[in-house]
């Protein structure tokens, strides 16, 4: 794999746009060799959560493959609430991520949001209809943001984030957050686009909100068959079959969405 670029956050870090995911087929499980693999072949950027319930073995399949802290980048996320936002404490989950990756620091610390998950996206015309969703509006959501901005201060997280977030809530943080988010982590592929086109990517670019596009070869499973795919055919025969599906939609979701690639 060829040395992968990288894209500079909107506090002046950069982080590698290509990012290996350990959840989806790999959470819930002993990830450590898929890890070692992906280091091995050229990624640095590993996307982790709290939730996924495997970051003690993604330390593992650092360690195996001896690589040292500052070669790779790590991304994690807090916890899912099971319909309990009031127990939202970043804290918690940051020390929880900490002690499991054995690092006294992530790159970046997302926290998330039900209101967007692919669970939620078929049923919704645009993404504002799933404000009630949000974990933390119900409880403050800008009170949790104050917490992600103490941690970014304290230096155990470069940069911070949010996933999964409407526009709405999105907006709540920016009005009176002392930090913004420096990447907004969202299913992102041809057939969730136009969830986000009228007024999330707006608000995204205007504050310099890095997107992170999650899930982008969802077309080829859950979709199979849709119009999506006649038309990464047809860039394929253009392109003269140099491409696999996979990598035609993940160079459409990095020029899409202009950040960071979860795969």
């Amino acid at each position: 794999m060829p040395r992968l670029r990288s894209v500079k956050l909107n506090d002046g870090n950069e982080i590698p746009m290509m990012a290996f995911g350990t959840g989806t087929t790999h959470a819930f499980d002993d990830c450590s060799a898929v890890v070692s693999r992906a280091l091995e072949s050229g990624y640095t950027h590993l996307d982790c959560a709290w939730w996924y319930k495997n970051q003690s073995s993604v330390a593992s399949g650092i360690r195996a493959v001896g690589r040292s802290r500052g070669d790779v980048c790590i991304t994690s996320k807090a916890g899912d609430y099971h319909g309990e936002p009031e127990l939202f404490d970043a804290e918690v989950f940051l020390e929880a991520t900490l002690r499991d990756l054995c690092t006294d620091y992530v790159d970046t610390y997302l926290v998330g949001s039900v209101s967007l998950s692919s669970s939620k996206l078929d049923g919704l015309s645009t993404e504002s209809d799933s404000y009630h969703a949000d974990i933390l509006v119900q409880q403050d959501v800008t009170k949790g943001w104050r917490q992600m901005e103490a941690i970014k201060k304290s230096g155990r997280a470069r940069s911070i984030g949010v996933s999964n977030f409407s526009s709405q809530s999105l907006r709540t943080i920016l009005a009176s957050c002392e930090i913004p988010p420096a990447i907004h982590q969202v299913e992102f592929h041809p057939y969730s686009l136009f969830h986000y086109e009228a007024s999330l990517l707006p608000l995204c670019r205007e504050h310099h909100i890095t997107i992170g596009a999650f899930a982008p070869l969802m077309s080829l499973s859950r979709r199979k068959g849709g119009p999506v795919d006649s038309a990464v055919e047809k860039v394929r025969q253009e392109r003269g079959f140099a491409e696999s599906e996979s990598q035609i939609l993940l160079l459409w979701a990095q020029q899409a969405s202009g950040g960071i690639v979860v795969w």
